[in-house]
């Protein structure tokens, strides 16, 4: 998707109750490839995936939503 010019993205993480630096690096790969010309946005992060974002500040590299739809809400006010 990025590839053809994506760049606003929602990341969702509703069935994900784990995350390890392996996975935020991958995320950031992918903030890497959008650069300047848009953003990547996560929802659903459970406790246990929310503290790691936390202790690895990545909650200041990525906005953070509580649900998909809020995501999307808020990608759709910036165009």
């Amino acid at each position: 998707m990025i590839l053809k010019g994506a760049s606003l993205l929602v990341c969702d993480f509703q069935d994900v109750s784990f995350l390890d630096s392996s996975g935020l690096g991958s995320l950031v790969g992918l903030l890497k490839i959008i650069g300047h010309r848009g953003e990547l946005t996560v929802c659903g992060l459970d406790a246990e995936v929310e503290q790691m974002f936390r202790i690895c500040r990545m909650d200041r590299v990525f906005t953070v939503h509580r649900t998909a739809n809020d995501a999307v809400d808020a990608m759709r006010s910036k165009l």
